[in-house]
């Protein structure tokens, strides 16, 4: 006999023996009291746009049972018409058949979705269920989901003629949205725009936001659902951005919340001569990179809320610019934050060379400036003696901030508060929660200048008037006694 054909004799007897030690593992229970587990009873999605695909979720089934179980079938009691489709154990389907899971063991189920449109503009459920039958014995988890009808944009929109936007369902952009040059693209009140990864908005023309108190229009990121138990709608960095190029002038944002970007709004350098942006009563926050850089440009904002990005909130280099009843709060926690919240500057940079950008105009009344650094405003001119005759122009009066008394000019800065707490109602920087809401024994209430209290910031962005104390509350939310904790 030869040596190669006796190894084969002797795996063969060992293996064989091997498999009649394992007949336990064939040993499946009958009993109807033997039955699975799960890691959740109910699947949920969070709302998805119809006809895109969902993200894959999962939940675990277990055997805590002493013998191993045969699952006669798994199958979707829909059929796979509700739009769910099922992988279990590493196979794709919508039934599956006498699927085995020993004694103390698990296997995954990952679960996705396409929901089909729904005509209506709400969101609406969709209901099914994973049916598992084991000894007779049927059990079930139930698969939820909200579907929301969107308009589409995959390809890049081009808005080449003066449009309004219709608002009976929200919009998804996957690769751009641009406003060619003398177009005007009007957004009207309610509507929500879903960005897509590295998705941006580039205005040649003219941009109209006019979003109102009762229904904002809404700019953010499309993501939905959860990272590690984190909404996606807290995390920064899910699109692009907002650019406003040279030649756009005459835009407006009124009630509208944009955030989650990788950048903010950027607005390049125009004629002084023409208003580049009119911002009102808006909230920006949560980007990676600067929140609001602008570069020689006309702009007036107020009753707004510039807050939580990874450098500066509100960077202006040159040109002439007057924000009122504005709050710059900047706590970001998802990078180590070194810029302050407010720059001012008279030139820009281009390699080596310094660009001369005079800085006609920047002027903050009733506002508040305040973050986790030690100094939140950074005020710096070009050196005098190699650019001469370079304005550098700021005017802050009546805010409270936040920097180093060192670096406090009263030439440029009056009737401030500085260095104290603001008393926000909530800064969780733990959990990601923040209102910049003024909160009881805030130094800011009553003691702004009723003088920049014109008819348009009467209110604040919620509808509260300022006249509601002794004076005006600093920064862009009045205080009321029923908003304390």
């Amino acid at each position: 006999m030869s040596r190669s054909f006796l190894f084969i004799i002797i795996i063969s007897l060992f293996t064989g023996s091997f498999i009649a030690c394992d007949d336990n593992y064939e040993d499946y229970s009958t009993s109807p009291n033997d039955v699975l587990s799960f890691s959740t009873d109910t699947l949920s999605f969070d709302t998805i746009i119809s006809t895109i695909g969902s993200r894959t979720k999962k939940f675990m089934i277990y055997n805590h049972n002493s013998k191993p179980l045969q699952i006669s079938t798994i199958y979707l009691a829909g059929a796979g018409n509700s739009g769910f489709r099922l992988n279990v154990d590493g196979k794709s389907g919508s039934s599956f058949s006498n699927v085995e899971i020993r004694s103390e063991d698990s296997l995954y189920v990952f679960v996705e979705t396409t929901l089909k449109e729904n005509s209506t503009n709400n969101p609406i459920v969709m209901l099914d269920s994973i049916i598992f039958q084991t000894n007779t014995v049927n059990q079930k988890v139930i698969l939820q989901a909200y579907g929301q009808d969107a308009y589409i944009w995959k390809k890049g929109a081009v808005i080449e003629t003066d449009s309004i936007l219709k608002n009976d369902k929200p919009y998804l952009i996957y690769d751009s949205l641009v406003v060619r040059k003398n177009t005007t693209l009007i957004i009207p009140e309610g509507i929500t725009i879903y960005m897509h990864d590295r998705a941006k908005i580039e205005i040649y023309g003219t941009l109209k936001i006019l979003g109102s108190r009762e229904k904002p229009v809404t700019i953010r990121g499309e993501r939905m659902d959860y990272l590690l138990g984190i909404s996606y709608d807290k995390l920064p960095g899910q699109w692009n951005g907002i650019r406003f190029y040279e030649e756009s002038y005459e835009n407006e944002i009124n009630y509208a919340h944009i955030r989650n970007g990788i950048h903010g709004m950027a607005l390049d350098s125009s004629n002084l001569d023409r208003s580049k942006l009119k911002l009102y009563n808006s909230v920006l926050t949560n980007v990676y990179y600067k929140l609001f850089n602008a570069v020689h440009c006309s702009i007036e904002a107020g009753n707004c809320e510039f807050s939580n990005a990874g450098e500066s909130l509100v960077s202006l280099n040159g040109g002439k610019y007057k924000f009122t009843q504005c709050t710059l709060a900047n706590y970001f926690v998802w990078s180590s934050r070194k810029s302050a919240s407010l720059q001012f500057k008279n030139y820009k940079k281009d390699g080596e060379t310094v660009v001369p950008l005079p800085l006609s105009q920047a002027d903050f009344f009733n506002c508040i400036v305040y973050g986790s650094n030690t100094s939140e405003i950074s005020t710096d001119a070009a050196d005098a003696a190699k650019n001469p005759g370079i304005d550098f122009n700021y005017h802050m009066d009546y805010c409270l901030i936040k920097m180093k008394y060192e670096d406090l000019s009263t030439t440029y800065i009056t009737n401030y508060i500085l260095n104290k707490d603001p008393q926000f109602k909530t800064i969780d920087r733990e959990n990601y929660v923040y209102d910049f809401r003024l909160d009881t024994g805030s130094p800011a209430i009553d003691s702004g200048s009723s003088s920049y209290v014109t008819p348009v910031f009467s209110t604040d962005m919620n509808g509260i008037p300022r006249s509601t104390g002794e004076n005006p509350d600093r920064g862009a939310y009045e205080w009321i006694q029923s908003e304390s904790k």
